[in-house]
């Protein structure tokens, strides 16, 4: 086997693969969470390099907009692949994780939008609602 790969660090991931259900019972989707894991670790490399650039000057000011996409969406797909991967023991510590993903959702959305605003009031007043369908929905 590759000197990376080998059956004990196979062995390691069933039981973080292997389950097929949730703490409280629903069906877990195989996969998911491990999309959701290359995307986070792709989306933090891409915001830090990002930012990097834009404190270094190395990017037009207009970027922070795009910076803010990439956070965004960085935030939702770390949410749910913890949400997916994670082992939660208790129902409780799952519901938590599951709004976390939920409320993720909502910022993801408004963030691909947001890159195209130029007017600052206009972003800030989509932050704004985006925050307040937040809010909304965590209280559900």
């Amino acid at each position: 086997p590759h000197k990376f790969v080998t059956m004990d660090s196979m062995d390691r991931c069933v039981p973080l693969l292997g389950r097929t259900s949730y703490a409280n019972g629903w069906a877990r989707p195989r996969l998911r969470g491990v999309l959701h894991a290359v995307m986070t670790a792709s989306l933090a490399v891409a915001s830090l390099s990002g930012c990097a650039a834009l404190l270094l000057g190395l990017l037009p000011p207009g970027w922070w907009r795009f910076e803010a996409l990439l956070v965004a969406k960085l935030g939702s797909y770390f949410s749910s692949s913890v949400f997916h991967l994670y082992p939660h023991r208790s129902v409780k510590n799952l519901g938590a994780w599951m709004k976390a993903d939920m409320v993720g959702i909502c910022f993801a959305v408004w963030g691909p939008t947001s890159a195209f605003v130029d007017d600052v009031r206009l972003w800030l007043a989509q932050f704004l609602l985006a925050c307040a369908v937040a809010f909304a929905t965590y209280r559900l």
